[in-house]
């Protein structure tokens, strides 16, 4: 009887204190309405739930972290914290998660907390805003969303003064990162070309440190940073797909006053700069009254995926000092490397000790290109080039060129070493395999649609034999107008389509007159291959009328 009496105490005395110090709820609603006497309540909810406890000093309810204790006469339930902190906790939402994500974000910056992302898809239809002291993290698979029409940035920080010329009360200490090389990414969706419209738009900060991400289809700037103080930026994957040459569909842009920024790792695709360091573009272009020198600027390990344009830095009135570049590869579209002012006046400034090194870069060059190493008009100190290596079939007078003949272009020091170009690398030998075989598929196609046209002729012609000659022939060219078309016209159009596209993807740009002349023509081709089925499928049930003349 005693063993039996210390069995059953041994098993219910540790539920009877935990029913005393902590009830089970099943959701925050319940947590709010608890009128027990319970200290301690844990919330099970799998998205909202957790362990909260009870207080009667006077707090601010935020519905996440903080609830008020409407089941009792005072109080708020208080949420047991780690390090990190979920949107999720303030609610959750398909079309609209802004505002949960904003809470977020405006507790984890205040408490010294982490914020972290780990649903697949989040949405906004508006900006982000980022405090100082933001630890931002985008878990793996994770997608953030601007829906359609936001005519938004993605991320703002709190105190972005898009006026003056230096750094003033700055925001501070924030960091936007993943958990892999490309951990789900960011996607944004925009409509209006505004320089204030970027995936990430930052200006007015110190300390920021952005890595791991994806930025995918954007519209206007992927990373826009201006009046910066320590920036580092590395393993960015950029890919925007936008319409060909768009206006300010940057990789990742600098604009002044700034110094000390570190690119490392970072692999680009856009429309137009892939990175951009520009002094006074805010001032001269834009109208506002930013601008200023830009200074330590270090790029390493870039790669350029088809990006339009590769790096830029234009001075204007101030300066670019103390840059580097280093291990630039991939491939571009046009220029590779420009230096100049934009057209931007007065023309004052300097750009001095800058060095390129290691650069070994593909080159598609369009007509939009006017050289592909270009020192438009400005002052220059020393800028200097070593291992330079330019490869591709470059349709261009000058492979480097210097001045444009519209502004002052005053030269002390440039030094290029190592500088060679190439022509029958691998990409452009698999450009010229990649054309040879579009001629040959179309050509075939076309080839196989006359042919069948023949065919049709003697079918026709066929009709007026006698039987059963009739009979026999009719079959057998029933059967060679069907193999003629099925198994060889037909394929070779699908093919030669693809081979098309596939050339699309390679020049990104079909503005271009001469792939609009071929697709021009591929259609035309592709209305008579139609026509074609059309009399193949009704020439047994109609027979075709022909003259028979010798």
């Amino acid at each position: 009887m005693k063993k039996l009496i210390f069995t059953i105490l041994l098993f219910t005395t540790p539920t009877l204190l935990f029913a005393q110090n902590e009830k089970l709820v099943k959701t925050i609603e319940l947590l709010q309405s608890y009128s027990g006497d319970a200290k301690d309540l844990l919330v099970s909810d799998p998205v909202r739930g957790g362990n909260f406890h009870y207080v009667t000093a006077a707090y601010t309810a935020d519905n996440g972290v903080i609830f008020k204790a409407t089941g009792k006469s005072k109080g708020y339930w208080i949420r047991t914290t780690g390090t990190e902190i979920y949107p999720e906790w303030w609610g959750t939402g398909v079309a609209n998660s802004r505002n949960f994500i904003q809470s977020a974000l405006n507790y984890g910056s205040a408490n010294g907390k982490k914020t972290v992302l780990r649903s697949a898809l989040y949405r906004t239809d508006s900006t982000l805003i980022i405090p100082s002291n933001t630890d931002l993290e985008i878990g793996t698979n994770t997608t953030l969303r601007m829906n359609n029409g936001s005519d938004k940035p993605m991320f703002q920080n709190k105190n972005a003064i898009y006026s003056g010329s230096s750094i003033t009360n700055a925001d501070s200490n924030i960091t936007i990162h993943g958990k892999g090389i490309i951990a789900g990414g960011i996607q944004i969706l925009l409509t209006k070309d505004s320089i204030l419209n970027a995936t990430i738009s930052l200006n007015n900060v110190k300390n920021i440190r952005i890595s791991d991400i994806r930025i995918d289809t954007t519209s206007n700037y992927a990373i826009f940073i201006s009046s910066f103080k320590n920036v580092y930026i590395s393993k960015i994957d950029i890919e925007n797909r936008n319409t060909p040459y768009a206006s300010n569909d940057d990789g990742i842009h600098f604009a002044g006053p700034g110094k000390t920024a570190y690119v490392d790792g970072c692999t680009i695709r856009c429309t137009d700069d892939a990175i951009a360091v520009l002094a006074n573009e805010l001032r001269f272009r834009y109208k506002t009254n930013n601008g200023g020198d830009l200074s330590d600027i270090h790029i390493t390990n870039t790669k350029f995926n088809h990006a339009a344009f590769g790096l830029r830095f234009l001075a204007s009135s101030a300066n670019i000092f103390n840059c580097s570049v280093d291990n630039t590869t991939g491939t571009v579209l046009n220029r590779v490397l420009e230096f100049g002012n934009y057209g931007l006046k007065p023309i004052g400034g300097i750009m001095d000790r800058i060095s390129v090194n290691n650069t070994d870069v593909n080159v598609i060059m369009t007509n939009h290109s006017k050289a592909v190493i270009y020192f438009n008009q400005g002052n220059y100190g020393t800028i200097s080039l070593t291992n330079t290596t330019i490869n591709g079939d470059l349709f261009t007078n000058s492979i480097i060129r210097v001045g444009n003949g519209n502004g002052t272009t005053i030269l002390k020091s440039i030094i290029i070493t190592n500088y060679k170009k190439t022509t029958s690398n691998h990409l452009s030998t698999y450009n010229r395999y990649l054309l040879n075989a579009y001629l040959i598929f179309v050509s075939c196609w076309m080839i196989s649609l006359f042919y069948l046209t023949w065919i049709f002729i003697y079918h026709a012609k066929t009709n007026k034999k006698p039987q059963p000659d009739k009979k026999i022939l009719l079959e057998q060219f029933d059967i060679m107008e069907r193999k003629l078309w099925y198994i060889i016209a037909t394929p070779l159009m699908i093919f030669s389509y693809v081979l098309f596209f596939a050339t699309i993807r390679i020049k990104m740009d079909l503005h271009e007159t001469s792939l609009q002349v071929k697709l021009g023509c591929m259609l035309c081709l592709t209305i008579y291959h139609l026509i074609c089925m059309w009399i193949m499928k009704n020439i047994r049930t109609t027979p075709l009328s022909i003259n028979n003349k010798p």
